[in-house]
């Protein structure tokens, strides 16, 4: 749980979410913009999912 919650204090402990957001943005995305023949402009970029990795 603690991997996709952004907060720093509340009754389940402080979260790594910020750490989550960065790989997505800093590692995941230019593999997949390198890998895959995507439109890398943040205009057509979107992330999606379900529950907790949504």
């Amino acid at each position: 749980m603690s991997e996709f919650t952004p907060s720093f204090r509340n009754r389940l402990g402080k979260g790594d979410g910020r750490a989550y957001t960065r790989f997505l943005a800093e590692r995941l995305k230019p593999y997949v913009d390198e890998h895959f023949r995507t439109r890398p402009e943040a205009e057509h970029t979107g992330i999606g999912g379900s529950s907790w990795g949504g």
